[in-house]
């Protein structure tokens, strides 16, 4: 256990530092071009092999324009092959033959609030997984004035075989934050049609601080609350006090890109700003039982992977990985859904429950 939180520890403060710095890459392998939504190269190289200064070292065309259509060296460095022969093996539709996996070029999408506005300057980290299940977070960038983003895929790092996004809200205390694993279809500049939802969260009701080693009441909704034990938690931002938790509107806002619709939990529940957990007994849930389940009745609680994510077995939780992180119980009086002594949640990010089949 003390391995697994001084890894967690040591991850969850480089999430901070990255956090700071908006300049330095979030995973094993740092990457410099990922972060170019406009097409410029502001570090003086040219990933994609155009030539901006005019020069031309290697008496290529620096214009493009080869007067028979030929790339002289035989290669293409853009990507594109205009004869449709493709020396390299690559494609720019994500078919290459050479790639045990897909080739992504770059993501795309849209972020909007609980109104369906666009949200300006978001935070957007893109993590990839290669087929040799070698991982790297690209550089952020921000959404624009129209909500919108683009992260540009290294062209060492472009063979993918899973990709995730993270969304960070400027005011981390006041909006939630969310991580999506993102369908990379057949390649190419994937652009997800569905809006990222970062919907606004209120002040929870919550027993004003008072020994941090105590317990302390965090209301969720209706009779619904956390048990937490202050001292035992790290937030990405503030305090105990700056936490504030809300119950997921899914009949309003759909469900959020990591939940299966056809197999969506009972309830789900999102925390503001995200918090490292450091004692099994630091989070306990109450849940009212709404749903008449039997007394004793098994309970599943699933969260939702972020940065640093263990359950207490040290299983790592993928970024947007909805994944099972704890068991519950109905109590003994029927009237709620509540975690056993020594078996607590293990982080806050997302959670949500449903009845053991």
């Amino acid at each position: 256990m003390h391995n697994r939180h001084a890894l967690q520890s040591a991850l969850f403060f480089l999430f901070l530092i990255v956090l700071l710095a908006l300049g330095t890459a979030c995973g094993s392998d740092d990457s410099t071009d990922g972060d170019n939504p406009d097409g410029d190269n502001p570090d003086g190289d040219n990933p994609d092999g155009d030539n901006p200064d005019g020069d031309n070292p290697d008496g290529d065309n620096p214009d493009g324009d080869e007067p028979d259509g030929d790339e002289p060296d035989g290669d293409d460095p853009d990507g594109d092959d205009p004869d449709g022969d493709d020396p390299d093996g690559d494609t720019p539709d994500g078919d290459d033959p050479s790639c045990d996996g897909v080739r992504v070029t770059s993501l795309s999408g849209l972020v909007v609030d609980e109104n369906d506005d666009p949200l300006v300057d978001v935070s957007v980290f893109a993590c990839i997984i290669g087929p040799d299940n070698q991982g790297a977070c690209l550089r952020p960038v921000f959404t624009d004035d129209n909500g919108r983003y683009q992260v540009l895929v290294p062209e060492a790092q472009q063979c993918l075989q899973h990709s995730a996004i993270r969304f960070l809200p400027v005011e981390l205390t006041g909006r939630i934050s969310l991580s999506c694993p993102i369908d990379l279809g057949s390649g190419g500049n994937v652009d997800t049609s569905t809006a990222f939802k970062l919907p606004a969260v209120p002040e929870s009701l919550r027993d004003p601080l008072d020994d941090p080693a105590t317990e302390h009441a965090m209301h969720l909704s209706g009779d619904s609350m956390l048990t937490v034990i202050p001292e035992d938690l790290t937030p990405l931002e503030g305090g105990y006090a700056d936490i504030n938790l809300m119950e997921w509107d899914a009949d309003a806002w759909g469900w959020p890109c990591f939940i299966d619709p056809a197999d969506p939990p009972a309830q789900l529940f999102t925390v503001a700003p995200e918090v490292e957990v450091h004692d099994p007994d630091a989070v306990h849930v109450w849940i009212e039982n709404t749903t008449g389940l039997a007394a004793g009745s098994d309970v599943l609680i699933y969260g939702l992977g972020s940065v640093a994510t263990y359950t207490w077995d040290d299983e790592p939780v993928m970024e947007g990985e909805w994944a099972l992180i704890q068991n519950a119980e109905v109590a003994s009086s029927g009237q709620g859904i509540e975690t056993a002594t020594g078996a607590g949640l293990p982080f806050l990010t997302w959670f949500g429950w449903k009845a053991a089949d």
